[in-house]
């Protein structure tokens, strides 16, 4: 609580810099920059945590057999965190009131975790356009840079050959070997 926080400020008696920084912070100063950094720290922090459940989900589905999700995934994850960085750096630049501190004027500017969240964003962007992009134009190659298949099913379906589909815990389970096959 940043009032409470404030009046033990006070009370300790801090000195006026400080105790003039921290009414810039409060909910009930003129100034407004309590609720515009809670803004931008509320949507910047909910959406990074979509973005970072999209990212999980990316994960899964690349190293399933299913790598065109897992790209879609990680364009997803790409822009919710391209959005997380562009919906904090709108509200919290909007200067209301300005910071001087004696003659001269206090700045702020983007840490070293906004810049590497930008380019967490573009990287996932660069990478689920590169999966999308393997999966209609290479898919053999995507799959073999995923290491998702050992044979080679597409030769199979190309040359009107049966697209042959066994089960491994057949034989675990001392089953018949039964062997599923179609053409394509």
């Amino acid at each position: 609580n940043y009032a409470e926080q404030y009046s033990e400020a006070l009370e300790k008696g801090l000195p006026d810099p400080v105790l003039y920084l921290a009414e810039k912070f409060t909910p009930s100063s003129p100034c407004g920059l309590y609720r515009q950094y809670r803004l931008a720290g509320h949507y910047g922090s909910a959406t990074l945590w979509v973005a970072f459940c999209f990212w999980l989900l990316s994960n899964v589905l690349l190293s399933m057999p299913v790598p065109l999700y897992g790209g879609l995934a990680l364009l997803i994850t790409g822009a919710f965190t391209l959005f997380s960085i562009f919906a904090f750096a709108s509200i919290s630049s909007v200067p209301l009131c300005p910071l001087r501190l004696g003659s001269s004027m206090l700045t702020t500017h983007y840490g070293a975790a906004f810049w590497v969240t930008l380019a967490t964003g573009v990287l996932c962007l660069l990478l689920g356009g590169a999966v999308v992009s393997l999966h209609y134009s290479r898919p053999r190659a995507l799959r073999t840079f995923l290491d998702l298949s050992v044979k080679d099913y597409g030769s199979q379906a190309k040359g009107n050959l049966p697209l042959i589909l066994s089960n491994p815990l057949h034989k675990q389970f001392g089953a018949l070997d039964l062997t599923t096959s179609t053409n394509l």
